[in-house]
Parts: C-alpha cells; structure tokens; sequence
C-alpha cells in the first residue's frame, strides 16, 4: 500500500532546508545574543565558529537544526563577514556530525529547549493520538505538531520524523476503529451497511449512489422528495445510531470517512476490508442525515427570504393603490365640502340676517339645514385613513400567500426535529401541535409565541379564527428562533447550539487547568492581569491625548460633541518616489512585458485548464471563561475557525460570546483612536496605506480595459476567467517593473547611489503602468516581443 502522502515534495524540502533570507532577515535572526557570541569565539576551527553561529541563527527562526551541506552561501558570507573571518573556513565536509552534535545541544540548553528525544517523542505521539481521534486533516496535524513542540520549547524534528509519527498515530487510530466494529455489531445492523453496496431490482443504481445527491430546489414537489429521502436517512441513521456511538467519530471524523465515500466510486469501496467499509458506509450515512437537516434548514431559510419578499412587494403595491384611491376619495370629499358644508354655512349666514324670521324660527331652520348635511365620503375616506395605518392589510396580503407557503414548509417542519430550549418553551409546544395536526382554533391553539397585536389580528370581528395567518406567523417565529438560535438541531452541521463547537463544558471544568497548558493560555486563565495591562496603557494615552489636544491644530471638535480630525496632504513625490525610474519617453508594449517576464519564470508552462466607545469590562469578565473555552478549541484546532465564526455570524441576535470580543476589542480600538488623533506621523502612515490600496484599485481598473468597474461577461465562470487574467497581467507588469529596477540597480554609478536605490525600492510599491501600452494591436510576432530595453534573459543575464 501507498504511503500517506502528508506534504509535498517541495513542501518537504523546503522544511528540511534552511529558510531563505534576505537582508532583513539576516540581520534579525543574525543578531545574536553575547552570550552565543563568545562562546562561538570561544570555539577552536573558523569552520565550527561559523558553521555555530549559523546554526543559532536558523534555529532561532525555525527551532530547528539543518545539514551544513544545505546551508545558504550568503548566510555563510554574512556570519563570516560578523566574524571577520573568509567565509572559505567552512567546509561541510569537515564540520563533523560529533562536533555539531555537542553545538545543537549548547544552543539548545541557552535557548531553553530540550532535545527531540523519546521523551519528546512519546509526549508528541500523545498530542496526534488526540488530534488522530478528532479526525483533523494530516496536514492540520502536521502543523499543529510543530506549533505544539515549540510551545512546550522541544528540538523540531526531520518532517520526515515527525510524517512517521503522524502516520503511525493515524494508522492506530483506524486499527482502533476497526476492533470496535469488529466487536460483534448486531447481524441486522451489518446487513443494513451491506445493503448500501446493493442495487434494487427496479433500479440500476446502488442504493449508496441514490443517496449522496441532496436537492436545493424550493419546488413543493421536490421539497416533499427531499423530506422523503431525509426520513430514509432517518432510519438508517437510528438503526445505526448504537455502532456510531461506539464508533464516537465526532462531526470531523465523519466528514473525514464521508468525504472519502463521495469521492469514490462504488467499486473502490467494495474492494475495502468488510470492517473498514462499514466504517466508511456508516459516517456516509451520518453525514448525509446532518447534511440532509442543513439542507431542509437551508431551504426553510430560502422559502422565507423569498415569501417575505414578495409579500412586501404585494403590501408596496397595495399602498400605492390605496393612495390613488385616498386621492381620490379626497378629491370627491372636497367637492362634497362646497355643498354639504361651505354651501350650509352660506345658507345659515342668510337664515341670521334675516329679519322677517323670528329667533325660534330661525333656530328651526338652522337645525333643518345642519340635518341636510353629508359625511358619508368624509367618513369613507377617514375609514382609509385608519386602515392604512394599521397592519391590517399587511396581514390580508400574507394571510392570502399562506397557501402557497403552506406547501413548501408544512412538510419541512414535521420532519425536523428541534432540541430543547427554555428560551423557546412556548414555540416548541406550537410546533408539537402543528406536528400532531392538533385543532387549529382560538381555543386549542398553542399562541404562547404571539405578541398582542397578533394575536388581536387572529380572530375576525365575527370571532372565527384565521387559521392560514396564524401558521404564517409560527412560520415566521421558527425563522426568527432558527437565526437567534433560539431553535437548534443535534444531528447537523450548520444549525447546532453555540456550545456544541466548543470544547464540551463538562470537560472544561473538568480539565480546564490541562486544556489551558495544552493551548498555552495558562497565563490567560485570571481575566483581570489581562484587562489592567491595557487599562493602564488607555489610561495614559487618554491623558496623553487630551494633554496635547489644545496644541493639536488637526483637531476640530464640532458643537454636538463630534470631533474631526485632519491629516495634511503627503508630497506627491513621496506617494511615488519610484515613478521617475521607469522609462518616461517610451511605451513599453504589454505583450513584450508578459514575454520578457515569461522567458524568466516560465510562466507559461503553469497555464492549465480552467477550474473552477464604550468599553463593556463587565461583559468581558462575566463571559471570561467562555472566550477561554473559544480559544482553548480554536487554538490546538479541536474544531476549526471558520466553522465556529460561521455559527457565530449566523445569528441575528449578537451572541454573548459575539459580544464578549467586541467588547475586549474596544479596548484595543480606543487605544488605536487616541493614537491615531494624537500622532500626526502616524495618520500619514496611514493615509499612505491607504494611498497604496487605492493605487491598486486604480491598477486594476487600468489593465481591465473598457469596462473597467464592471464584468461584461454574464458566466460565473467567464467572470473568474477574467478576473484571473486581470490579476495574471498586473503580476507580469510587476514583476516586469521590477526587473527593470534591477537592471537601474545594476547600473548605478557607485555603491551609495545603489544602497539609495535598493532602500527606495524596499520601502515603496512598484504598482506603476504608466509607461505600459495596454492600447492598439496586440502584436506576438518575435519582433514585436523582443526586448527594447535590455533587459536580459536569466542565462544572458548571468
């Protein structure tokens, strides 16, 4: 059998060869301490000082040790220039593997560090054996065993050590599995995994087969066949719910045996030892059920985002209409008002001044005509008026759409099946009875999840209850408890409580001082040595900044309390200083650019086809142990970032762990603010950041001739086509801007002039295509491509 692959060819070597510096680094990690220095001096051959010295250096970069026959000229030029020795002195033949044995472990007892011995070994098997059984990806793990060696201050190994004791600790974990499904599984429980190897007669595709696909579509009829193939998995899942606990493969390790299943075809996985097929066939049927519930979870979502919509669009365009009609009505109210009140009121003034009637008569008459008066379009359009404030139409527009609705989500809610919560009691017990069919009146139906005015809205002024209404607005109470998570699912993916990603919180207590040692945050586990150490700096640079505020001429503070605060203009020439080295009275052609950076890359032969304010201290102190506990899972990877965050973000009510690093990251933004009002140095730091982004903005729109804010294609994929040849040709005039500067580097007139150089270089972007033709005909002919500027091929070049 093939031997795990865990890293790449290049990836491997590159571990195992000492890392690349330049002269930054060089410099860093060159810069040893005196103790080092002196004992390197203190040593008797040139070849073992210098060869000392360059072990320190890459082991205090990488904690690791390295051949000499590896080590990098130029490192071995500046560690001799240190020692004002020729660099000839080391000869890796000659540095002895005794001598450098006795180096290593010098420099390991000075920085603190213990050997890579069976005691690492056994401690660092211990480590993947947890990691094997959460099931995290080889390479994950390979990663999280040199963070883990460095924390607990261990000699990294050979990758290739360290590939041995992943595959060794991955390899017991199968065996492991394996002897607990060889321990007599029930015979019925075999049959069934059997069973999904097996075609039925009516059909010419495995049982398997039929299972990996999961349908998106909100079709009635496909939402129902949906609801079908869940209640299959259902079964299977509950018949073999006894052989997954035993198996205990936690939501990674079934990710980990199912996404082997759905990337293999039916023969490979007959050709599996009977008890690994199991395995395998059993998280598929695990992963499928949790896939199933997100999926139907999903479409719920969907079907609401979508009824919702559309019932605010039917709602808009009933106000419309109702406003012509008010216009309307008040038109015909105004004319109404010339006779029936104008017109009586004139005709009153006349019954006054009469003279030939007597007071009594008068009275009489004035009441005769009051009596003749019409309010009806008056109260017609009052009537209006009140409806239109209130949300009873809103509500005849979504009772009219609750058919429609009904067929999509009623099949949805009777098979998920939601976990207990008090904070969604009443919810529940409405769900229960709509799960059951129970009566649906105002007498039996559960309404403990309704405010008063929906409540109000359910019942006719005739009395009879609304039924299609109130399923409308449990629809949307079980929307509103999915998104606040409110409502959540065992079996899934996606929609499982906050606490399930996390480290469990009875083991946390439990092992809550070792958890904390295994991620190093021991350090971490009292709240308030963390939080004074940046209220004391906050409370100074408060003092500091309201100080100096009085003599900052930036800063403006406006009437309501507001401030503004002002960053003068950078000198154009400092926003970009390397513009004046590129050529200024020739165009440059854009294919002779990609050819003169393809013949010194070889860019080509890796085309391939496309594929596709207020700090809250008392929030953080009360939630403390809980952001540990987040930490503590992240950090050692028992379950991934971005899988956790995704939760996170998946709430429309801010969780209380959301809420805890908002408020732990107020502090960090409130120190930020201060200093960016107080230095002036460091706002133009920013702005010319800033400056650069908005640069390769602009770039980017250059090369994107035509249409440079918008894709012309309609294809998602011609779309990422297009976007990759954009990025291709703005990393080949890049890299074209930057040979050139080479080439002005190489011809500068003496070594000052090009240490000026390379420090401009070094410290500014080299984003400029003015002198880039991107316009006119794209010529590829030889003649066209050849360089006119000298830049020479590598071969030439050397």
């Amino acid at each position: 059998m093939a031997r795990m692959r865990i890293l790449t060819t290049n990836k491997q070597q590159a571990f195992d060869k000492p890392p690349l510096f330049d002269h930054r680094n060089r410099k860093k990690y060159f810069d040893l301490p005196k103790g080092l220095m002196d004992i390197a001096k203190s040593l008797r051959s040139p070849g073992g000082q210098i060869g000392f010295l360059l072990m320190c250096g890459y082991f205090k970069a990488t904690k690791r040790f390295y051949q000499p026959q590896d080590f990098h000229e130029r490192d071995i030029e500046a560690i001799a220039r240190l020692l004002r020795l020729p660099s000839s002195e080391l000869i890796s033949d000659a540095y002895a593997k005794q001598t450098r044995q006795r180096h290593q472990n010098i420099i390991l007892d000075f920085y603190g560090f213990t050997p890579f011995d069976d005691t690492a070994s056994n401690a660092l098997s211990i480590e993947i054996a947890t990691m094997a059984r959460m099931h995290l990806k080889p390479r994950l793990i390979f990663d999280r065993c040199v963070d883990f060696l460095i924390q607990n201050r261990m000699q990294e190994p050979s990758a290739y050590r360290l590939n041995d004791l992943i595959r060794a600790g991955l390899h017991d974990r199968k065996a492991e599995l394996i002897v607990l499904m060889d321990s007599h599984p029930p015979a019925e429980a075999r049959h069934l995994l059997d069973d999904l190897f097996s075609a039925s007669d009516d059909q010419n595709r495995y049982r398997l087969t039929l299972l990996k696909k999961l349908s998106q579509s909100t079709n009635p009829s496909r939402i129902k066949d949906a609801v079908v193939d869940f209640q299959v998995l259902s079964e299977l899942h509950d018949r073999l719910a006894a052989i997954l606990a035993k198996l205990d493969l936690g939501t990674a390790g079934i990710q980990y045996f199912a996404g082997s299943v759905l990337r293999s075809e039916i023969f490979q996985m007959q050709h599996r030892e009977r008890n690994d097929r199991h395995i395998h066939a059993a998280a598929f049927v695990a992963h499928q059920f949790y896939r199933c519930q997100d999926n139907m979870i999903d479409l719920w979502l969907s079907v609401m985002a979508s009824f919702k919509s559309a019932a605010a669009r039917d709602y808009q365009e009933t106000l419309v209409q109702e406003r012509k009609d008010q216009q309307r009505q008040i038109g015909i109210v105004v004319e109404g008002l010339e006779t029936s009140v104008f017109g009586v009121l004139r005709n009153i003034r006349g019954v006054m001044a009469a003279a030939n009637l007597s007071d009594a008569q008068k009275v009489t008459a004035t009441q005769t005509l009051l009596n003749q008066s019409k309010t009806d379009d008056f109260d017609q359009l009052k009537n209006d008026l009140a409806a239109t404030a209130s949300e009873a139409g809103w509500h005849d527009i979504l009772e009219a759409r609750s058919v429609k609705l009904q067929n999509r989500l009623s099949p949805l809610l009777r098979a998920l099946s939601f976990m207990p919560n008090k904070r969604a009691i009443a919810l529940l017990e409405a769900i229960d009875h709509f799960r059951n069919d129970g009566e649906m009146s105002a007498a039996h139906a559960p309404m403990g999840f309704l405010d008063v005015a929906q409540k109000d809205a359910l019942v006719r002024g005739d009395g009879s209850f609304r039924v299609s209404l109130y399923k409308v607005f449990l629809f949307q109470a079980v929307t509103t408890a999915i998104k606040s998570g409110n409502l959540n699912v065992e079996q899934s993916y996606k929609y499982r409580p906050m606490d399930a990603y996390l480290i469990d919180r009875s083991r946390w207590h439990r092992e809550k001082a070792r958890l904390l040692e295994r991620a190093g945050l021991t350090e971490l586990a009292d709240p308030e040595p963390v939080l004074t150490r940046p209220n004391v700096a906050l409370t100074a640079e408060y003092w500091a900044t309201n100080d100096r505020a009085a003599g900052n001429l930036h800063l403006k503070l406006r009437k309501d309390g507001t401030f503004h605060i002002a960053t003068p203009a950078l000198d154009a020439r400092d926003s970009d200083p390397l513009g004046d080295l590129f050529p200024q009275r020739h165009d440059v052609a854009l294919a002779q650019v990609l050819e003169t950076v393809n013949n010194h890359c070889n860019m080509l032969r890796s085309f391939e086809h496309w594929q596709q304010t207020h700090v809250r201290q008392a929030t953080i102190r009360d939630n403390w142990d809980d952001l540990l506990r987040l930490v503590a899972t992240i950090k050692p990877k028992d379950n991934t970032a971005s899988d956790i965050f995704r939760r996170l973000n998946s709430y429309s009510r801010q969780h209380t762990l959301y809420q805890t690093m908002k408020a732990f990251g107020q502090i960090i933004k409130s120190l930020f603010i201060l200093r960016y009002v107080d230095d002036l140095a460091l706002r133009q730091a920013i702005e010319k950041q800033l400056n650069k982004v908005e640069l390769a903005n602009r770039f980017t729109r250059a090369v994107a001739i035509g249409n440079p804010r918008e894709y012309t294609q309609t294809e998602k994929k011609e779309q990422e086509i297009a976007e990759a040849c954009n990025c291709l040709i703005r990393n080949a005039i890049i890299c074209w801007n930057y040979l050139y500067l080479a080439r002005q580097v190489e011809k500068a007139p003496d070594p000052e002039a090009r240490e000026t150089l390379l420090r401009l270089i070094a410290a500014h972007s080299p984003m400029s295509w003015a002198h880039i033709n991107m316009l006119g005909e794209y010529d590829f002919s030889e003649e066209k491509l050849r360089d006119t500027l000298g830049i020479l091929p590598p071969k030439m070049a050397a």
